[in-house]
């Protein structure tokens, strides 16, 4: 594989590549069909330890969106390998004792280094969930709805050490058509996205076409860091009633919902209406003013009003009023609000 100062990549010949992916996503499912249907010996798949999907596997298996790598393994499709991180030696050594020479990474745990970059001379690739440079960074399918975006996209690019910021071979891009979209509308609009550009990857791959890469023009790049949402999503009360309506969607499925406290309490709302905009003094926001007979809950917010339907409580869904009443205030303190607005979490660290 070689770039050459007029920003194209040729492919060496199919018969020579030996396939190494790194990382673990639903994305990978789809590239390593195509790898096998194409005729390629099975790839060498590095993942993190089995810990560090928990979280992933609870929250997206249940919309199929959670890479089963084991029934790859076990139908011989991959050899699945798991290091703490891509830059081990180990890592390294297990990549040249193999003959690697084309890798291709998916939400990898790792931040790529020298060694390992220049290892694969310039053959090495991201698919990252965005139409770059417009999105780097991580959560983005949250930020697009606080921002109210309404696109997704995908990119595969040559991979380098800083973020998001390698060269761009394949882009795709298309509207989330939903009136309030969810996360999870996004990941299954996104997933579309990857598939088109895999394909057009891989078929620039047999075929040995030559692609022309981009270089991102970085003045027009903007980064937005990961969130956690049991660490991020603590919702103030004192923005507009559309705002926080925005918030606890961004933060909903398949993540758990924006959170606030009742007492002591920490609770999770999941599902919230907007009711009105502007009515009420801003002493009143935060106070459940109304139970309805369905077990939604009004609450003033923002001046205006909101409709809480379900909220989550020690991991279980409940109709709001099984946990919230008239007299009821609910208050996010202002330490709690501070740190969710300057923690930049480690995808390492969340649970």
């Amino acid at each position: 594989m070689t770039q050459t100062k007029t920003n194209t990549v040729t492919f060496i010949d199919p018969k020579d590549m030996r396939w190494a992916l790194f990382g673990r996503h639903i994305y990978h499912d789809h590239l390593i069909k195509n790898l096998a249907n194409e005729g390629f010996p099975p790839p060498i798949v590095i993942v993190d330890p089995d810990e560090q999907y928990e979280r992933d596997k609870r929250l997206l298996s249940k919309h199929g969106l959670f890479s089963d790598l084991e029934a790859f393994e076990r139908d011989s499709l991959i050899e699945k390998h798991t290091f703490s991180t891509v830059n081990d030696e180990a890592c390294l050594k297990l990549l040249k004792d193999r003959g690697c020479n084309m890798g291709f990474s998916i939400a990898c745990r790792s931040i790529f280094k020298t060694p390992i970059i220049d290892f694969f001379n310039s053959a090495l690739f991201n698919l990252h969930d965005s139409f770059l440079p417009e999105e780097r960074g991580g959560a983005l399918n949250s930020w697009r709805i606080l921002n109210d975006v309404n696109t997704v996209g995908a990119t595969i690019h040559l991979l380098e050490e800083g973020i998001d910021t390698g060269a761009i071979m394949f882009r795709s891009k298309r509207e989330v058509m939903k009136t309030l979209p969810k996360p999870i509308d996004y990941d299954i609009a996104q997933l579309e996205c990857a598939h088109v550009i895999l394909d057009q990857f891989i078929d620039a791959v047999i075929s040995g076409d030559t692609v022309e890469s981009i270089p991102q023009d970085n003045d027009t790049s903007l980064y937005f860091p990961r969130l956690y949402t049991e660490l991020n999503g603590a919702i103030n009360f004192n923005w507009s009633a559309v705002d926080i309506e925005k918030f606890v969607r961004a933060f909903s499925d398949p993540y758990p919902g924006a959170f606030t406290l009742k007492n002591d309490l920490k609770i999770f709302i999941d599902e919230v209406e907007l009711v009105s905009e502007s009515t009420f003094h801003p002493f009143c926001n935060g106070r459940v003013v109304t139970v309805l007979e369905d077990g939604a809950v009004n609450v003033i917010a923002g001046n205006g009003m909101l409709r809480i339907r379900t909220v989550i409580v020690d991991g279980c869904k409940y109709k709001a009023s099984a946990y919230l009443d008239i007299r009821d205030v609910l208050h996010t303190p202002a330490s709690i609000l501070e740190e969710a607005l300057l923690s930049v979490p480690n995808v390492r660290t969340m649970q």
